[in-house]
């Protein structure tokens, strides 16, 4: 699908193991898209994620990101460029180091974000959210 400028909507992807770089890219560029599939996933490998929305800039709210372990580069640049991107909502509790470089760089300035109460994301020190969630942004633990 990638660079499909004429895609709205996409279906869930209904695998909750991922194999490596599976997804990769696989939205990116497609800047009519306002509703992304459904990512039930809960065990992600290397790359599964990187680059999945990028420059996707209809879309609002991310798909829920299910899986309680954020592995190696599993979801870089995944929201790179969402220029309209506004809420995300994040329920892993572990991170790799490198699973979120530059996951939310260049979204909307303002948004919500929703994580588990034990992940610890760094606010940006840039507006534009380099490799944490951008300064304009509310951060919220869920509550389930």
């Amino acid at each position: 699908f990638r660079y499909c400028s004429s895609l709205t909507t996409a279906q869930a992807l209904p695998a909750t193991t991922l194999a490596n770089s599976c997804y990769d890219s696989m939205f990116q560029g497609c800047s009519s898209l306002t509703t992304a599939p459904a990512l039930p996933a809960t065990i992600l490998t290397l790359r599964c994620y990187y680059g999945m929305f990028a420059n996707c800039e209809s879309l609002i709210n991310a798909p829920e990101l299910l899986a309680p372990k954020l592995v190696q580069q599993c979801d870089v640049s995944i929201f790179r460029g969402c220029i309209n991107l506004k809420y995300v909502k994040m329920m892993a509790s572990e991170k790799d180091p490198l699973s979120l470089n530059d996951w939310l760089h260049n979204v909307s300035s303002t948004g919500t974000i929703v994580k588990h109460p034990l992940m610890d994301l760094p606010i940006s020190t840039s507006e534009n959210g380099w490799s944490g969630i951008p300064s304009g942004w509310t951060v919220q633990n869920a509550t389930s």
